[in-house]
């Protein structure tokens, strides 16, 4: 997202160089990983992406297929929309768990559950209610889970969407 000096290379900023050392070192999927790295150097082909590339040349269809009130850009899609917002709530409650405390590997999952949402709204014309999306976000998150801490024994799939903070 913060890339200086298009001319001679790339000069990252301090903070995404730390994000992206964060998220190497985590204990996470690769397709987790990979997502991840393509999110914080804004190569998610969003809409305005896809515009900005000329791929897309309508204005009319740059808008966010999720909220429908703003462009859909990175930090729009992934911050400031009102329906991902309420998915993070949602994810955070069901966890019963501060949305500042997760780990990198969670966050990086929950966001990649929001994407995988939006490409089935997008192409395949879906429409996702809450259940629709947090049964994903929370398969997501239980896989992760289950790859990072590698505690398969009380993780059950049940036990995860009924309580998942008892699978610790």
């Amino acid at each position: 997202m913060v890339l200086e000096g298009r001319g001679s290379g790339l000069n990252l900023d301090d903070n995404l160089l730390l994000a992206l050392n964060g998220l190497w070192k985590s204990k996470t999927p690769s397709k987790v990983l990979i997502f991840g790295w393509r999110l914080l150097l804004n190569r998610i082909p969003t809409k305005v992406n896809l515009a900005l590339r000329k791929i897309l040349v309508d204005p009319l269809l740059v808008c966010c297929p999720l909220c429908g009130l703003e462009e859909e850009d990175v930090e729009h899609l992934f911050v400031r929309c009102s329906v991902t917002s309420l998915w993070w709530t949602k994810f955070c409650d069901w966890l019963d768990i501060d949305g500042a405390l997760f780990r990198v590997a969670f966050r990086v999952g929950f966001l990649l559950g929001v994407w995988l949402c939006r490409n089935e709204i997008v192409f395949r014309e879906v429409l996702l209610d809450s259940f629709d999306t947090m049964g994903l976000i929370k398969f997501l998150s239980w896989e992760l889970f289950l790859s990072s801490f590698q505690v398969r024994d009380t993780a059950l799939w049940v036990n995860w969407c009924v309580h998942p903070v008892l699978c610790f």
